[in-house]
C-alpha cells in the first residue's frame, strides 16, 4: 500500500513545483529518511534482540502468526483510498475527504467485526498457545491506522518527508518503549499486541496534529462511486501481495508449530528491517519516472539505474548481516540461530530479487497498468504458496526457503510485462552484482571462498565506471531527482 500511495504522490509532482525546487525537496527529505531509517534499523534490531532473547521463539510465535494476518486485513483495509486522494488535482475537497473517512471507518469496523467472527475457527487452525487473545487485541489497532490515512495523505501531499519519518520514529519508539518494559516483567505475546495498538494510537494523534486535518465523517454517493471504480484494481493488487504474509500462520504453523513459525517470522522480520532503505531509494526512482512517462528511452534509463542502485545498496546490507550477524546475535538466539541463519540466505535472496525488481511494479502502477500487476502478483503468490504447501511438510523449516527461492521465477513474468511497455532495461550489471551477492549470501552452503566473489565483481571494468559515477553522483548531490 504504502508503495502505491508513493507512486501517486509522484504523478502530481509534474504539476506541483518547478524542477529545482522539487529536486531540493527530495534532497533534503532524503536526507532526513537517511538519518531516520538508519535510527530505526537500529532501534528494530535492538528491541526485537531484546524481546526475543526474553520470550524465545516459541512464545513469539503467535505473535508473528497474529501479526501476519494483521498485515494482510491492514492492506485490505487501506484499499487504495488514500491513492485515491493522493491523486485528486489541486487543494483537498473537505467533501472527497468526508466520504474518504467514512468508507474507511465503515470498511475497519467491518474488517474487525469478520476477524472477530473467524478469530476462534482460525486460531483451532494454527494450534498456537495464546494466538487467540493476541489477534483479537491486535486487531483493535486498524481502525486506528485506517482513520490516520486522510491526515497521511494531507503530509505525503504537502511532500512533508520529514514529518512522515519522524511520525514513523515515534511510533516505533512508542512501541518499543512499552513493549521491554512490559517483556522483561515477564508479560508474553499479548502484551505486544497490546503495543502495537499502542503504536498507531500514538501515530494516528501526530499525524493529524502534523496536518492540520480533523476527521470528519461525510457522504456524497457520487464520489463514494468514483472512490470505488478508481481504488478496485489497486486494492485487488494489494490484497494479493499481502496474502504473502499469511503463508507462515496459514502453513508453517499447523505443520511445524510455535518454535517453526518464530525463528521464521524473526527471520522475515530481521529482513524487514535491514531492507528498509528500499524506500527511499523507490520514492527518488518513482518521483523520476511519474515526470517523464511519455519518454520510454528515459524511463528505461531510470529502471536500469535503479535496479543497480537497489542491488548494490541491499546487497551490501544482506551481504553486511549474512557474514556477521551470526557471531553478533548468537548469545542472543541461541539454539535457535542454526535454524535462523539456514533459512536466511534463501529469504534473503528474495528481498534482493525483489529490491532489484522494485522499479519494475513501480512502472506498471504509474503507467496504469494495475490489472498487469494483479496478474504478476496473483502468479507470484499463487507459486509460492504452492510451493510452501508442497516443501513444509516434506523438509521442515528449510521448505519455506524452497518456496521463495521458486517464487523468483515468476519475475520473468513482471520483466515482459514491463518490456512490452518500455522496451527491455539494461540488466548486465544489475545482475552480475546480483550473482555476487548471491553466491555470497550462500557462503555456509557453498565455502567461506564464496564471500570474495561479490566483491571480485566490483572490480569489473563496468563495476568501477558505473561506482564512479555514483560516487561523483552522491559527493555533487545529482543523484536525487535526476532524469539523464
Amino acid at each position: 500500500m504504502a508503495r502505491g500511495i508513493t507512486i501517486k504522490m509522484a504523478e502530481n509532482f509534474s504539476t506541483d513545483p518547478p524542477t529545482s525546487d522539487l529536486r531540493r525537496q527530495i534532497v533534503g527529505g532524503g536526507m532526513v529518511l537517511v538519518i531516520v531509517q538508519v535510527l530505526m534499523i537500529g532501534l528494530r534490531l535492538a528491541g526485537m534482540i531484546f524481546i526475543t532473547t526474553l520470550l524465545g521463539p516459541a512464545r513469539f510465535g503467535p505473535y508473528i502468526a497474529a501479526f501476519g494476518i494483521f498485515s494482510f486485513v491492514l492492506g485490505v483495509g487501506q484499499s487504495g483510498i488514500g491513492v485515491f486522494l493522493m491523486r485528486q488535482p489541486g487543494k483537498l475537497d473537505p467533501l472527497q475527504v468526508g466520504t474518504a473517512t467514512t468508507l474507511l471507518l465503515a470498511l475497519s469496523i467491518a474488517i474487525v467485526s469478520i476477524v472477530e467472527l473467524a478469530a476462534a475457527p482460525i486460531a483451532d487452525y494454527v494450534r498456537l498457545p495464546e494466538f487467540l487473545p493476541v489477534l483479537r487485541l491486535m486487531m483493535l489497532a486498524l481502525p486506528l491506522q485506517t482513520l490516520s490515512i486522510p491526515a497521511l495523505t494531507r503530509i505525503r501531499r504537502d511532500m512533508d518527508v520529514k514529518g512522515m519519518a519522524v511520525i514513523e520514529l515515534i511510533g516505533q519508539v512508542a512501541f518499543y518503549a512499552a513493549a521491554v518494559p512490559l517483556i522483561f516483567n515477564g508479560h508474553g505475546a499479548v502484551a505486544l499486541a497490546g503495543c502495537v495498538v499502542l503504536q498507531y494510537a500514538v501515530m494516528i494523534i501526530l499525524a493529524y496534529a502534523r496536518s492540520g486535518e480533523r476527521p470528519v465523517v461525510r457522504w456524497d454517493r457520487e464520489i463514494a462511486l468514483r472512490l470505488c471504480r478508481y481504488t478496485f484494481s489497486f486494492s485487488i493488487a494489494n490484497y494479493i501481495w499481502q496474502a504473502r504474509s499469511l503463508v507462515n500462520p496459514l502453513i508453517v504453523a499447523p505443520v511445524l508449530g510455535s518454535t517453526a513459525v518464530g525463528v521464521l517470522g524473526l527471520a522475515v522480520v530481521i529482513l524487514e528491517i535491514l531492507t528498509i532503505p528500499r524506500g527511499m531509494i523507490w520514492l527518488v526512482s518513482v518521483a523520476a519516472m511519474a515526470r517523464v512517462q511519455e519518454d520510454l528511452a528515459r524511463m528505461r534509463r531510470i529502471i536500469t539505474e535503479g535496479m543497480e542502485l537497489q542491488v548494490l545498496l541491499i546487497g551490501a546490507i544482506l551481504l553486511g548481516f549474512g557474514w556477521l550477524g551470526e557471531g553478533l546475535m548468537r548469545p542472543a538466539f541461541g539454539a535457535y540461530g542454526d535454524q535462523l541463519f539456514a533459512l536466511y540466505p534463501y529469504i534473503a535472496l528474495l528481498y534482493l530479487t525483489g529490491a532489484m525488481f522494485n522499479m519494475h511494479t513501480a512502472v506498471l502502477s504509474v503507467l496504469d497498468k494495475n490489472w498487469w500487476l494483479v496478474l504478476y502478483q496473483g502468479v507470484h503468490i499463487a507459486v509460492f504458496f504452492t510451493a510452501a504447501a508442497i516443501w513444509v511438510p516434506r523438509v521442515g523449516q528449510i521448505g519455506y526457503g524452497y518456496a521463495e527461492i521458486i517464487a523468483i521465477a515468476t519475475y520473468a513474468l513482471l520483466h515482459i510485462l514491463v518490456a512490452r511497455l518500455t522496451g527491455a532495461p539494461d540488466y548486465r550489471l544489475a545482475l552480475i552484482w546480483w550473482t555476487g551477492a548471491a553466491v555470497g549470501l550462500f557462503w555456509r552452503q557453498i565455502s567461506v571462498y564464496a564471500i570474495a566473489i561479490p566483491f571480485a565483481v566490483l572490480f569489473v571494468p563496468a563495476s568501477q565506471q558505473r561506482l564512479k559515477k555514483i560516487t561523483t553522483d552522491i559527493l555533487s548531490r545529482q543523484t536525487v531527482g535526476r532524469l539523464d
